[in-house]
């Protein structure tokens, strides 16, 4: 499946919108379907979306998530993100913004939104959050699309918007378990592998980042996910190669000088290991 790659320039462009904007919210609740629930994709912009009705299931950087009516979707900048299965009455209010409009723009906005939405990507509303955020939702996108917006105007109604989504998630996170050493330890380690997976595929290096022996990594991965950590990197620089291959001209080789593999015959042994395919037949396909 193609994985599409989006910025808020390509989708605000994409709808003849104004392309000095850095923020973009949906005018309609079906909008999602054109960009995000079709096609695998990356987003080079945080996005936040509210379902408000239907339902799907989606993987969002190797993790399965469920997202049904009241459900609070999070994603952080070049997050990969595969639909699974989609519902035909999906809806969702989305939204997206840059890190420079959070920094710029947003009155009385500090980090703590930042750092949320980078711990969970999706969380249930109860009823009343719901209807809270759908009015939100849908009077900032109503006023943005008015005929004379004023700025000032749109800043505020964005950042009440903002805060408010920033204020479940943190009522969220108080409200969750708290997590065990190894689910922590399990949280380190994917960090680290988003940042590193181009460079790194040795299980010693997310070892010694960590502070812990091979072996005893190994097994708080395995305990922890029911896969080996071998299958978790493998898997990513595959994601990543897929997106590679569907959505740029790259060829092979560079492709593996970008994933760090000493020669292309390397790359493409690697991946036909771990899709059944060469790359150029995954590309053809």
């Amino acid at each position: 499946m193609e994985v599409k790659q989006h910025t808020i320039r390509s989708i605000v462009q994409d709808r003849g919108l104004d392309l000095q904007q850095a923020i973009y919210i949906s005018k309609h609740t079906k909008e999602i379907e054109n960009y995000f629930a079709k096609h695998p994709h990356v987003i080079n912009a945080f996005v936040i979306g509210l379902c408000i009705g239907g339902h799907a299931k989606i993987k969002v950087d190797l993790v399965e998530h469920t997202i049904q009516r009241g459900s609070l979707i999070s994603l952080v900048p070049n997050a990969i993100v595969y639909p699974i299965t989609v519902s035909e009455d999906i809806e969702i209010h989305s939204l997206m913004f840059s890190f420079d409009f959070i920094t710029t723009s947003v009155s009385l906005f500090n980090t703590t939104l930042l750092e949320t939405l980078r711990q969970q990507y999706v969380i249930d509303l109860d009823d009343t959050q719901l209807e809270l955020l759908g009015d939100l939702y849908q009077a900032t996108s109503k006023y943005h699309y008015s005929a004379h917006p004023i700025a000032e105007v749109q800043t505020h109604l964005f950042s009440a918007l903002l805060l408010e989504i920033q204020g479940v998630y943190v009522h969220a996170n108080k409200n969750t378990k708290a997590e065990s050493r190894y689910e922590h330890l399990t949280k380190l380690f994917f960090a680290l592998l988003y940042k590193h997976f181009k460079a790194e595929r040795a299980l010693q290096f997310y070892a010694d980042q960590l502070c812990v022996t091979p072996q005893h990594l190994s097994t708080v991965i395995r305990t922890v996910t029911k896969h080996t950590l071998s299958y978790w990197i493998s898997e990513m620089v595959i994601l990543y190669s897929k997106s590679l291959l569907k959505t740029t001209s790259l060829t092979s080789k560079e492709i593996a000088a970008e994933l760090n593999f000493a020669e292309p015959t390397l790359f493409s042994r690697f991946f036909k290991k771990n899709t059944g395919m060469t790359p150029n037949e995954y590309r053809k396909e």
